[in-house]
Order: C-alpha cells, then sequence, then structure tokens
C-alpha cells in the first residue's frame, strides 16, 4: 500500500489522530469522574488521581519514546505504543479497584506518550521554520475538536455504558489508529543516531536541550501555560457539575466553546506564521494569556462571593476562559516549534523534553486542581492565574529573548 505524503490532508489527518490520543485519554473521561468516585467510594481528589496517574505516566516516558525514536525510526516505537495504549485501555474497563484503575492509568499514560513525542519529531523531521509552526497549528485545529467532542461522547458513554465503556473506547480508538498507521505511514527520519541509547549519548544530548538558548524556557512556558488548562479541564467536571448543577451530558458543551477558541486562536497563529516572528507571536499572546488568567480569577470569585449558581456565574468563568484558550493556541504552536528548531538532529530527544515539561505541568495542575477545591468555582480561578502569570515570568525573563530569528 501506497504511503501518504507528508504535508497532504490524509497524513496531516492521522498523524493529527495519533497525537489526539493523548488528549482523548483525559477529555473523554472528565465526565467519568464523579461516576467513578461514587463507584469506588473514594472522594473527587482520589477519583482525580486517575487523570494525574496518567499525566504522570506520559511525563515519565517522553524522553525514552524520544530516545528509542532517535535509535530505531519513528514508526516502529509509534507501533509499540499505539499497542500499549489499546491494551491498557481494555485493563481500565475491567479495574476491579480505584488502585488497580490508578496503576493502568499509569501504564496507559505510559503508552500515550509515543504518539504525540513521534508526531512533533515527525513534523520536525519533515518541515521547520514557518511550515513546522503552520503544520502544528494544523495539529492544534484538530486536535482541537477533541475537547470539544471528546467530553460529549464521554458524557453519553457513561449513560449508555457506564464508565467502564469510557475506557473500552480508548482501547478501540487506540488499536485502530495502530492499522492505519502501520498500513499508511512511512519513516520520517533521515538518518538513526546508533548512539542515542548509550547513556552518555543520552545525557549529552538532554543537556544539549538544556543549555541551548531559550529552549528549556520555552519548553517550561508549554508546562506552566498549557498544565493551567490541563487543571481546568480536571476540575471543572466538579465545579460545573457540582457546584453549578450541570448534568453529564451537557457538561461537554462547556468545553466545548473553550476548545472552539483555541481551535481560531490555532488558525490564527498559522496565518500569522507567514508575517510575525514566532517572537513577536509569543509576546502578544503570553501578555493576553497573563491578563486573561487574572480575569478568570476576578470572574470565579465575584461568583464565589456573591453565591452565583446560575447562568451568569457559569459566564463569569467561561467568558475569559475564551481569551486563555485563545491565544494558547498560538502559544503552543509558536512555543513547539522554537523549541525544536535548534537541535534536528535530536528531534526525538528534544520533542521527549518538551513532552515532559508539557506533562509535568498538566499533572501539577491536576493536582493543584484537586486540592484546592472546595465547592466553589474560585479554584478554577486561582489555577488559571497562577498558570498565566507563572508563564508570562518564565517568558519575558528567560525566553522571549532568544525566540527571535527562529522562523528561517
Amino acid at each position: 500500500m501506497q504511503h501518504l505524503k507528508p504535508g497532504s490532508a490524509p497524513f496531516t489527518l492521522l498523524l493529527s489522530c495519533i497525537l489526539s490520543l493523548q488528549l482523548l485519554g483525559i477529555a473523554i473521561t472528565l465526565p467519568a469522574l464523579p461516576s467513578i468516585a461514587a463507584d469506588y467510594g473514594v472522594d473527587s481528589a482520589d477519583a482525580q488521581l486517575t487523570i494525574s496517574a496518567f499525566l504522570a505516566g506520559i511525563a515519565a516516558s517522553q524522553l525514552l519514546y524520544g530516545t528509542l525514536s532517535d535509535r530505531f525510526g519513528r514508526k516502529p516505537v509509534l507501533l509499540g505504543g499505539l499497542a500499549l495504549y489499546g491494551l491498557t485501555g481494555l485493563g481500565c474497563a475491567l479495574a476491579p479497584s480505584i488502585g488497580w484503575l490508578i496503576g493502568l492509568r499509569l501504564l496507559q499514560g505510559v503508552a500515550a506518550a509515543g504518539g504525540s513525542v513521534i508526531a512533533r519529531a515527525m513534523v520536525r523531521d519533515l518541515f521547520s521554520g514557518r511550515e513546522g509552526v503552520r503544520m502544528l497549528s494544523r495539529f492544534t485545529i484538530m486536535n482541537g475538536a477533541v475537547p470539544l467532542l471528546a467530553p460529549l461522547a464521554g458524557g453519553w458513554l457513561l449513560i449508555l455504558t457506564g464508565w467502564r465503556g469510557v475506557f473500552a473506547a480508548l482501547s478501540v480508538a487506540s488499536l485502530a489508529s495502530l492499522a492505519f498507521a502501520a498500513a499508511l505511514l512511512a519513516e520520517s527520519i533521515r538518518e538513526k543516531d546508533h548512539g542515542a541509547t548509550r547513556l552518555a549519548q543520552w545525557f549529552s544530548n538532554c543537556r544539549r536541550f538544556i543549555t541551548t538558548p531559550g529552549c528549556l524556557a520555552l519548553a517550561s512556558l508549554i508546562g506552566l501555560i498549557n498544565g493551567a488548562q490541563f487543571g481546568y479541564s480536571a476540575t471543572s467536571s466538579f465545579v460545573l457539575m457540582k457546584t453549578f448543577g450541570v448534568s453529564s451530558s451537557n457538561y461537554g458543551w462547556f468545553l466545548a466553546v473553550t476548545a472552539v477558541a483555541m481551535m481560531v486562536g490555532s488558525w490564527a497563529s498559522g496565518r500569522l506564521a507567514l508575517r510575525w516572528s514566532i517572537r513577536r507571536s509569543l509576546t502578544v499572546a503570553v501578555s493576553v494569556n497573563c491578563a486573561s488568567g487574572l480575569a478568570v480569577l476576578a470572574g470565579t470569585l465575584i461568583a464565589a462571593h456573591t453565591g452565583q449558581r446560575g447562568a451568569l456565574g457559569i459566564a463569569l468563568m467561561i467568558v475569559p476562559m475564551l481569551f486563555y484558550t485563545f491565544v494558547l493556541g498560538m502559544v503552543f504552536s509558536n512555543a513547539i516549534a522554537g523549541a525544536l528548531h535548534p537541535l534536528p538532529d535530536i528531534a526525538g530527544v528534544a520533542s521527549g523534553l518538551v513532552g515532559s515539561m508539557q506533562m509535568i505541568g498538566a499533572g501539577f495542575f491536576v493536582w493543584l486542581g484537586g486540592w484546592l477545591y472546595d465547592g466553589t468555582p474560585a479554584t478554577i480561578g486561582y489555577i488559571m492565574a497562577i498558570g498565566g502569570c507563572s508563564g508570562c515570568t518564565v517568558f519575558f525573563l528567560f525566553a522571549r529573548r532568544h525566540a527571535q530569528g527562529r522562523q528561517a
């Protein structure tokens, strides 16, 4: 069978689907968290550990996938990760206790890391500079359908099959992606690094990323700003469904509007890449992001202190979130392209380190949301303000001066 042409619509669609499995593993399970807590007789913090464990597995294995793909090629490592994802999804559906579910989610996170690391590395193998930003923007636009549709699908699956059916659906999605990737994707790496798996070489490659000006700061920016978005997604199921009384079947609509904002922001990022430098795009996006995070905090504090539990209270939280997620679409593609651009020969390790920072941030903010949750919407405000302000600080202090000229 003929392989897909890089940059073609089918190629972009397939890689987007593979990359989206990581986000799908979170988004489709969000409506199920209260049911998981009730079924096992645990509190909301314990149920949210299934998300934190998934993110921890992703964070812990990103570098492994990057290193193995530099040594053995992108495709075989990708196929192995997809197979493991499918098997662990089945295990989660059959988990007899919350402990088993958390452990299997950790392993499923390890499996999910492969798709995102290798998709980014393949983009760096095949594209650079402006074209890299545009390809990553297309991925983000298409992946915006995941938080748009997955919570809705999860809510309906929850009604029809219970929460175990949600994890069974993840298994089916992964195995279908495995079949298409095996048949249609070609190897993208031009020259394998036969020393990549040697410990000394691995440390050297990691050191190169950390010491290359701007790379670590841009990766940290992604971890903070995108991590807060993960914290919002995980905590919003409790805030919207318990605090505001939104039903599980309608919960997804509230995440959908923020997902649309992110898709539009990603589209704008792809268009602006033709005219703006990465530095200019990030300067504007990070500044708006910080202001939006503070606006979410102000809105949710007003809702909490005035006892608003209806449409007005939800609007005070959701409206500023639209601005946050809009510019997040711009931050994501530009920051990843900027972090990977200087190191094409170790794109796998570089992609793994970027992904690790992203997931460490996500895991922290998901944990923070569970720890801070007090039954009021203010929890969301604290998460978004911390993420936006800390990301802005890192960018202007450590990353901005190194982002100029990375669109070559």
